[in-house]
């Protein structure tokens, strides 16, 4: 007989890391990380009908980010 149905499920809120602890994320993908675990746990950026400020401002974070390191690849790349 199986028993692990008989475990209690972990809560809705409680998350498990996706990356070893001490392991640090290159920043672009640290800042979209933020903004996607916020988006996930906000109840406003899940209905349709309504806006948040927070995601808003992690969003652009990220974007600034991720151009930033774009630049820094470019400017590296021979023959630019």
């Amino acid at each position: 007989m199986d028993d692990r149905n008989d475990e209690p499920h972990p809560a809705a809120t409680s998350t498990t890391p996706l990356i070893s602890a001490g392991t640090r994320l290159p920043p672009a993908q640290q800042a979209y990380s933020d903004y996607s675990a916020h988006a996930i746990r906000c109840g406003d950026c899940r209905d349709p009908d309504r806006g948040c400020e927070t995601a808003g401002d992690l969003w652009r974070t990220y974007r600034q980010t991720a151009d930033a390191a774009l630049d820094t690849i470019r400017c590296q790349t021979p023959g630019r």
